[in-house]
């Protein structure tokens, strides 16, 4: 009877190491950061050349002569944008975002999207530009995507220049600056 008693005991023991070695996979599968595997962080940098913005999604869409016709230089990543199914980023309050870029590929390009159009991909082609997808925009401040962004843009040519500080704007003799969204201060390389 003692054996059987160890034996039951040894089980056990073992029983709640297996458990507790388990628990926090399944905690970190309810975390509200994680978005899921279908979700990831895209960043959004800017690029410039001759008082022309250019984005791209870390691409080296910008930088590169063959997409324009020329080279941009990158100045900074603005933040991380989200991207996954549409359904899933809408039910998480996120907005999609679109560059557009125009046809003569002379680099001018406009940002639409986030909270200030409901047809971004219908004010692209409004002003003649083709438009990408390239992500989700936090329509909230939230305390993994803090970083406000702000559009404006070029009266004459549509060019569009994303900012954090909405006085860059005027200085730039730019449009009023448009709160566009939030973006993640942080994420992955």
């Amino acid at each position: 009877m003692n054996h059987k008693i160890k034996l039951l005991s040894g089980v056990g023991v073992a029983a709640l190491f297996i458990s507790l070695m388990g628990l926090p996979l399944l905690a970190a599968d309810g975390m509200d950061a994680d978005f899921g595997r279908t979700v990831e962080f895209v960043p959004l940098v800017k690029h410039m050349m001759s008082q022309v913005h250019c984005y791209d999604t870390g691409t080296d869409d910008c930088e590169t002569t063959d997409h324009f016709g020329t080279s941009f230089t990158k100045e900074h990543t603005l933040g991380f944008l989200l991207d996954g199914s549409r359904s899933k980023m809408r039910t998480l309050g996120f907005e999609p975002l679109y560059v557009c870029e125009s046809r003569d590929d002379s680099g001018v390009m406009m940002v639409t999207g986030g909270l200030l159009e409901n047809d971004p991909k219908g004010a692209c082609r409004a002003a003649g530009f083709r438009y990408n997808h390239i992500g989700y925009i936090s329509s909230t401040n939230q305390i993994e995507a803090p970083s406000a962004l702000y559009r404006c843009m070029h009266p004459g040519t549509h060019d569009t220049l994303l900012t954090h500080d909405a006085g860059e704007c005027a200085a730039a003799t730019y449009s009023s600056a448009a709160l566009l969204g939030y973006l993640y201060a942080g994420g992955p390389l």
